[in-house]
């Protein structure tokens, strides 16, 4: 056994995702959150009486491939680090801030950059919710490696 694994044997754990079912709770998020953003109209103007900020089309375009790239990060975090939830956790947490910045750049007004920030930080947080959910459900560790042959 080499003195790396040895020395990490009880902490490191090689992990197996079943695909399949992570991309079908990917594209599943991914849905739910576009048919969210295409009903922003009607919520923002019934509640708030304005109208979002962005077209809705593409706004339901960039929600899709938000959840698809969601996944794929998940993935690929599964893959590769050692705490693969506590890094997804971080990197939608700060995408999402982001996603609820931008609407105050832009030369809309107040109201209308609020309703689109809070709606910006209810998709990123059930994009990441949803996302993390699946993989976890779709994760299944492995015993640690045995001595190298």
């Amino acid at each position: 056994m080499s003195a790396y694994r040895r020395r990490y044997a009880s902490v490191v754990r090689v992990s197996s995702v079943h695909a399949g079912r992570l991309w079908n709770g990917g594209l599943s998020t991914s849905l739910v959150a576009t048919c969210l953003a295409l009903a922003r109209i009607p919520l923002s103007r019934t509640v708030s009486g304005v109208w979002g900020g962005a077209g809705t089309g593409w706004y339901a375009l960039g929600v899709e491939a938000a959840g698809l790239g969601a996944t794929g990060l998940m993935h690929l975090l599964i893959a590769v680090s050692l705490r693969p939830f506590r890094v997804f956790a971080w990197v939608m947490a700060l995408g999402t801030a982001t996603a609820m910045l931008v609407p105050f750049v832009t030369a809309h007004g107040l109201a209308r950059s609020t309703v689109t920030a809070g709606l910006n930080l209810l998709l990123g947080t059930g994009i990441a919710t949803l996302v993390a959910g699946a993989a976890r459900t779709a994760m299944d560790a492995a015993e640690p490696a045995g001595p190298d042959p």
